[in-house]
């Protein structure tokens, strides 16, 4: 029996829900995907996506060239959506921790609600089958297309 370790993915999400317009229910849109190969590329896509986010909804006061330095305010004591986004992006321990999470090989989901949307980020790890298992690729020979090309032309101009 084998020791190797199975080959591991990651499918990275983001996914926006919210209530419909005239309806009682909640619908997931999914606003961006991707497929990393580490735990290191997802957090750092997921951080990206995350600051995207936060930007979208309410610039950064800090970052931004048209608030000047009298208008930047204490934050709120309760902060808000785009305020715990940029939070989770920029704590080390908080990052450290999702590491970790990832690397242990349990899904990773980041929950954050704004006023009528809620904001999902979620990694989650993909087991890939060794490279033995997969199956061969078959290369087109000329018999092959030969044989094809003929069913095609037979269906086109069937014989009366």
């Amino acid at each position: 029996m084998s020791t190797a370790p199975v080959p591991v993915e990651y499918r990275c999400e983001v996914l926006a829900t919210g209530p419909v317009y005239g309806r009682d229910f909640e619908v997931p849109y999914l606003l961006a995907a991707f497929q990393a190969i580490s735990p290191v590329l997802a957090l750092r896509w997921l951080r990206a996506q995350a600051l995207h986010i936060a930007d979208r909804l309410d610039p950064d006061p800090q970052r931004s060239p048209w608030v000047r330095p009298a208008m930047r305010l204490d934050p709120a004591p309760d902060p808000d959506c785009p305020t715990k986004l940029r939070f989770w992006c920029t704590s080390r321990a908080v990052q450290r921790a999702a590491h970790e999470w990832i690397e242990s090989g349990v899904p990773l989901l980041v929950v954050v609600p704004d006023v009528e949307c809620r904001f999902t980020l979620s990694v989650w790890p993909v087991r890939m089958p060794p490279s033995h298992e997969l199956a061969p690729r078959k290369e087109p020979t000329y018999d092959n297309a030969h044989r094809t090309a003929r069913r095609i032309l037979a269906r086109r101009n069937p014989v009366a």
